[in-house]
């Protein structure tokens, strides 16, 4: 969830401490379209900045975006948590995630999501093992659970999903779902 909004006349969230919810991060999959990162950047604070215009929303966006990035060219978690999340980390130490576990139900606050979403990351071996844990941590469930689905996502394939959960979505369901994720990749 997102939390109240505060339009300033031109259709923009302005800027405020309080408003500083994680939505915008399930929603940027499809900007991985782009090729160079400043206008990656660029479109994603574009974007964000309607309902969650934050300098914490814009750093954690961007590096999901990245992580996603990386493991699309190949690279492993480890290069992903040295690389951008360590820059995250260090840019903004709130979003530390190596300390003693974060609370079972997240928020709605973008470091409280990332904190989970990071910690889950860095400490399980499969796409289910992954979203399993991340979304029973209760809270947010469906941000957290859409951010760690794009990264492990990326990361372990198409192939990493559970053949059980794919034959319980429906037949029609599951073509859009592929349709849509060819859609964003594909290249005109």
């Amino acid at each position: 969830g997102d939390q109240g909004r505060g339009d300033d006349g031109e259709g923009h969230l302005e800027h405020h401490e309080d408003r500083l919810g994680d939505g915008v991060g399930q929603r940027h999959g499809a900007l991985l379209q782009t090729v160079q990162q400043e206008a990656i950047h660029a479109a994603s604070r574009a974007q964000a900045h309607v309902t969650h215009n934050n300098p914490l929303s814009d750093a954690a966006t961007e590096c999901v975006i990245q992580m996603i990035q990386m493991a699309l060219m190949g690279m492993d978690k480890g290069s992903m948590i040295e690389g951008p999340v360590a820059q995250l980390v260090a840019r903004h130490p709130e979003f530390l995630f190596r300390r003693k576990r974060p609370g079972k139900n997240p928020s709605a606050y973008i470091v409280d999501t990332m904190r989970v979403v990071l910690e889950v990351f860095e400490k399980t071996d499969s796409f289910e093992t992954c979203l399993v844990e991340v979304v029973n941590r209760g809270g947010d469930a469906d941000t957290t659970g859409a951010i760690a689905g794009m990264i492990v996502g990326a990361l372990y394939g198409a192939g990493a999903i559970p053949d059980s959960w794919l034959r319980k979505l429906e037949g029609e369901t599951r073509d859009r779902c592929i349709q849509q994720a060819l859609n964003l990749v594909r290249r005109d």
